[in-house]
Order: structure tokens, then sequence, then C-alpha cells
């Protein structure tokens, strides 16, 4: 991995409508490149493709061995959930449901409804496959997003009036509310008010400290081929097992070649490479984790297409 930290797919969400082979690609990128991935239950449950993305049987094999919880359900109200089932049924009548197009959860009619508790169920059972707890509870503060809104709207490079009326709006509490006074309110930069400031600041409260989101482009990496990515999840599911037949397969040569006595020289070098592994991730470890990054997070942000969460560093980059 590139990032010693989890990324959230926030650019796999459902208003983006991205076709099956990206949001796989985006998800092989998280866990080839980065500590794990963070998706919200709404990216799981609004994006129709999703569940195939996590039917690859060596994705399974990985989350369960070297990557467990390198893959975390995140979202408010999550306390004491064990399954998609159980979150939508705790949601309240007035939720807009992307998969429908925005509709609320109260006006789906009985065989949309029926549609999509059998999405959800397929993806709890493909969910129940990873064994280990994917759900983690994020407490957000009802005005969380708007308090973030005002703070970033003051660095923007927009007309005064605009962050004026943006800064005096203290009423809304979620995305789609936000939306929908951009829309009405400033028609001709709504596109552009969500991008730069509503969706950044959304998935801004959704990450912690030390992680990052992906913002609408992920830029270069997005040139690395499928191929490449698929290979290395396959790597890394049998990372354990290559590793060993290697060593078979060195014993099985020395001893060919030198004797049964050759084999203790062999076992040292296998011990001091592990241990020259070990110790170069510790040193990457405490790299990763300290200021020393905040020099490279402009370079990130723009030749990425991430933003890192950083306590004491302003997020604006000047």
């Amino acid at each position: 991995m590139i990032f010693k930290s989890k990324i959230f797919l926030a650019n796999c969400d459902s208003v983006r409508k991205l076709p099956y082979d990206e949001i796989k690609k985006r998800f092989l990128l998280g866990l080839s490149l980065y500590k794990g991935v963070i998706i919200s239950p709404n990216i799981i449950l609004d994006n129709k493709y999703f569940k195939n993305v996590l039917l690859n049987k060596n994705i399974i094999k990985y989350l369960n061995e070297r990557g467990r919880y390198s893959f975390i359900i995140r979202g408010n109200n999550l306390k004491n959930i064990n399954s998609l089932q159980e979150y939508f049924e705790q949601l309240p009548n007035n939720f807009k449901i992307s998969f429908f197009n925005g509709k609320k959860k109260s006006d789906l009619s009985k065989y949309e409804l029926k549609e999509y508790l059998d999405h959800i169920k397929e993806i709890d059972n493909i969910l129940y496959e990873i064994k280990y707890n994917k759900f983690e509870n994020k407490i957000l503060e009802k005005y969380s997003l708007t308090k973030e809104i005002h703070k970033r709207v003051k660095y923007l490079q927009i007309s005064e009036k605009i962050k004026e009326n943006i800064l005096s709006e203290n009423s809304l509490t979620s995305r789609s509310e936000w939306y929908e006074y951009v829309e009405k309110t400033f028609p001709r930069h709504q596109l552009l008010l969500k991008k730069i400031l509503i969706d950044p600041s959304y998935n801004y409260n959704y990450i912690n400290n030390n992680e990052l989101f992906a913002v609408d482009d992920i830029k270069y990496l997005s040139n690395i081929p499928e191929v490449i990515l698929n290979f290395t999840i396959t790597y890394k599911s049998f990372e354990e097992e290559i590793k060993l037949l290697r060593l078979f397969y060195k014993i099985f040569c020395v001893v060919s070649s030198h004797g049964i006595y050759s084999i203790v020289n062999l076992l040292k070098n296998e011990i001091k490479e592990i241990l020259q592994d070990k110790i170069l991730s510790e040193i990457t470890g405490k790299i990763s984790t300290t200021k020393t990054w905040l020099t490279f997070y402009k370079k990130i942000y723009n030749r990425i297409g991430v933003e890192i969460k950083y306590e004491h560093y302003n997020w604006i980059f000047k």
C-alpha cells in the first residue's frame, strides 16, 4: 500500500451513477493502495453494481485473512446494527432512497419496497461471508454538515453575495436539503457548489483523523489497468501461501544441491529478510502518521484526487 490510511470512497455514491467497471476499479484501488476502504450504507445500498464487486472470491478471501477490517461500512445511527436490513428498518419515513431517484421511504409502493428489500437481502448475504463486524457507528451532530459548509465557503473563490447567503442559512441538516437549497437559490452555480462545497463538507464529516476521502476524479490512478488491480488483490489474498511455497522450493533446491545441513543458513536468511521487512514497515508507518506528510498534502490532492483529514492542519491548501 502507498498510504497508511483508510479511504472513504465518496466518489462511488449513487449521485454519480458510475458503471460497474468504475466502481470495481475504485474499490480495488482502495484495497491495493490504501490501508482499507470505507463506504456509507447508502453507497452500497443505492449502487446496483456494488454487490457484484463484493462477489469476487479473492476479495472475500483477502478481507477474511490479510485484509481483516480493511473494509468498513460507516455511518450515522449504526450502533448495534448487524445488517443493512436492520439499518433500513430504523430509517425515518421521510428518508430519501436514491435507488428510486430520491423517493421517500414512506412513498415506496408495495412492489418497490419488495424489490428494495430483496436487493438488501442479497447484499447482506454477501456481507455475511466477510467474517468480522463491518459496521462502524459515526456520531454526527445535527448541524455538523452546515458547520463544515460555513467553514469552507469562506475560503472559496466565489462571489461575496453567494458566500453571504450560504453563511446566513442555519436551518439545513442534510446533504439533500443543501442540494435543494442551491438548486433553488443559485441555479446557475448549483453544480459547482455541490462539487466544491457541499460534497467535500459531507465527506469530511464521515472520515476520522488521518483518513482520506476520494474527490470526484481519481485522476492519474484511474489509468491503472484493472488486470493489475485484480492481480494485486489475488496476490495479497494468497501471499502467505506463495511465501510458503517459495520457502519449500528453496529448501528443495538447497537440499538437492548442498545437502541437509545447508537448510540452517537458508532459514537464517529467511528470518533476516522477514525482520528487515518488519523494520521497514515500522519506519514507514511512523513517517505516514506524522506531520512530515503535511508537505505532500497539496500535491496529493492535486495529483491523485484525495483529501486528507488532519486535526492540526487547516484543510485549505494555500
